[in-house]
């Protein structure tokens, strides 16, 4: 826009920085489950611990049973992993399909 380029120059650039921002926060959000602390430079499953539902998840709810999915929520509300632990998480995501590796 500041470059005043012609309008499907514009588009294009808006859809690839769409598709390039998606991107990021898929591997951000599977980087989270995988990742270390050491590797990521934050605690692992922090976004889950901040409150937000990152995109494993999501794809992961629908296959968890009752007790599973309040865990989840547990983490999700409370913010923190009083009754669960990180590989306990990890372990979970693995049962269900979430086998995520970058």
């Amino acid at each position: 826009m500041v470059a005043r380029v012609p309008d499907p120059t514009l588009d294009a650039l808006t859809r690839f920085g769409r598709h390039v921002g998606m991107c990021f926060q898929i591997v951000d959000d599977i980087l989270d489950i995988t990742g270390s602390e050491k590797n990521l430079g934050k605690p692992v499953f922090s976004d889950l611990l901040e409150g937000k539902m990152t995109l494993p998840f999501i794809l992961l709810l629908p296959n968890l049973s009752g007790g599973e999915h309040r865990l989840i929520e547990d983490v999700l509300v409370t913010g923190d992993l009083r009754g669960t632990s990180t590989a306990e998480l990890r372990s979970l995501v693995e049962r269900h399909g979430g086998n995520f590796e970058l």
